[in-house]
């Protein structure tokens, strides 16, 4: 699902996915359904969504570094404790 919004310069793309709409979708389905959207939209909303999901890219790797790092730590937390001393 796409909406669409009205700015001054015109029709500006923003890219918004209702998962519970989507969550019966597979992964195929909602890359072709993207890419319909893609095909029609305009140079600024392209920039304006490839914005969006490389945003959304970093955080998931933040997270993940997090995730890992907490996961290290709690591995070797006795390590860790006797490096402190």
């Amino acid at each position: 699902m796409a909406a669409y919004k009205r700015g001054c310069g015109g029709v500006s793309f923003v890219l918004i996915l209702e998962f519970r709409i989507f969550d019966i979708m597979s992964t195929t389905e909602l890359k072709i359904e993207i890419q319909k959207l893609i095909s029609d939209a305009s140079e600024h909303a392209l920039t304006d969504a490839l914005d969006i999901l490389k945003k959304d890219h970093e955080q998931a790797e933040e997270a993940r570094y997090a995730k890992n790092l907490e996961k290290i730590m709690a591995d070797n937390r006795g390590l860790l404790q006797r490096l402190a001393q």
